[in-house]
C-alpha cells in the first residue's frame, strides 16, 4: 500500500510576490479565516536543553522579489518567475487546487508559461527496489567503477509525451518506507 507523501505545484510566468500579503488573500476570499488565522498569531517557544529556544508556527515573508506564506494545510513560495505550493500530504490537494483556480480566476492577466505537478509517492514493494530497477537499467563495472562500494543506488526515469504533456515517472528507494 502506498501514499502521497508530498507533492508540490510549480507554475512558471511572471509574477508580483510584493501583493501576496495576508490581507490580500484574506480581502480577495482566496482561502478561509481559518487557513490565514494562524499567519498572524505569534510564534509558539519552545525551549531545548543545549539547542536553545525555537520558534515554531504559521509565518510569512513578503517583499518585492519573493513570499513565502505557510498556511495551515500548505506553503506557497513565489518569486518573479515561479510559484509553488507545497503541500506536505495529499489531504491537501484539493484545497491547493481550488486556491490556484481562484487566484488565477482573479489574476488572469498573469502570463504562465508552464505549470506541473509533482507527486512524490512511496509504496511497499514485494521485490527489492534496486531488483525492479536492474530490469530497466543493467549495472555494470562501467558504471559502478567511479563508485566507491556500497555507496550507490540507482534510480531510473521514465519520460514519455501524451497529449502535448510531458510525464516524468522516477524510480528510487523510499527514504520513508523500509522495503520501497
Amino acid at each position: 500500500m502506498g501514499y502521497i507523501g508530498r507533492f508540490v505545484i510549480v507554475v512558471t510566468g511572471s509574477f508580483n510576490p510584493g501583493i501576496l500579503h495576508p490581507d490580500w488573500f484574506e480581502k480577495h476570499a482566496l482561502l478561509s479565516s481559518d487557513e490565514l488565522s494562524g499567519l498572524y498569531q505569534k510564534p509558539k517557544r519552545v525551549e531545548i536543553p543545549q539547542v536553545g529556544v525555537l520558534e515554531y508556527g504559521q509565518s510569512f515573508i513578503v517583499e518585492p522579489t519573493r513570499a513565502i506564506l505557510n498556511f495551515k494545510s500548505f506553503t506557497i513560495v513565489v518569486d518573479r518567475g515561479r510559484l509553488d505550493v507545497v503541500c506536505e500530504s495529499a489531504e491537501c490537494f484539493d484545497m491547493a487546487i481550488t486556491f490556484l483556480i481562484k487566484f488565477f480566476k482573479l489574476l488572469y492577466h498573469t502570463p504562465v508559461k508552464t505549470y506541473r505537478i509533482v507527486f512524490n509517492e512511496h509504496v511497499v514493494t514485494k521485490e527489492n527496489v534496486q531488483d525492479i530497477i536492474s530490469k530497466f537499467f543493467s549495472v555494470n563495472d562501467a558504471t559502478t567503477s567511479h563508485f566507491s562500494n556500497g555507496d550507490i543506488y540507482f534510480v531510473h526515469k521514465i519520460i514519455s509525451q501524451v497529449d502535448g504533456a510531458l510525464l516524468k515517472y522516477m524510480i528510487e528507494p523510499s527514504v520513508r518506507l523500509e522495503n520501497g
